[in-house]
Formats: C-alpha cells, sequence, structure tokens
C-alpha cells in the first residue's frame, strides 16, 4: 500500500468480508469469531487503482476442551 511502496501521493482503501469500503488508516480491527476475508488495495494521486489484494483471518477465542475415558484394564 501507499506506505510500504513509498508513493507520495496515495491513498489506501479496505474492505472487512465484502463491507463496505474504508480508508486505511494504519489497522483493521477484527473482532467477530470466525473466518474473514480482508481486501486492500491503493489509489495513486493519477487516479490508478491497483488490483486488490486479499488476506483470510480466522479468529478462534475459544479454548480447546480436552476429555478422556479412563482404559479398562482386565485383570
Amino acid at each position: 500500500m501507499c506506505g510500504r511502496t513509498r508513493i507520495a501521493h496515495c491513498a489506501g482503501f479496505a474492505e472487512l468480508d465484502g463491507g463496505a469500503q474504508q480508508t486505511y488508516a494504519g489497522s483493521i480491527s477484527i473482532s467477530a469469531q470466525g473466518p474473514h476475508t480482508v481486501a486492500f488495495w491503493s489509489v495513486d494521486n493519477a487516479g490508478n487503482t491497483e488490483a486488490p489484494k486479499t488476506l483470510a483471518v480466522n479468529i478462534d477465542t475459544i479454548a480447546p476442551v480436552v476429555t478422556t475415558t479412563p482404559a479398562v484394564v482386565a485383570a
């Protein structure tokens, strides 16, 4: 995006899960459980828009649960 490519006059944009376009301002907050897709791209001062790139993110805040059954040993 703009900062990484060192283009002097451009704007970065992002969408979360196909939602509304938002101007990229340094971070994107994702808190909902489950899989998400972030799309991001930039537009330079001349109006040239790069092809969107995507990133798959999975939020998993549920701790795993492990259960066991004791083995029965015949005597």
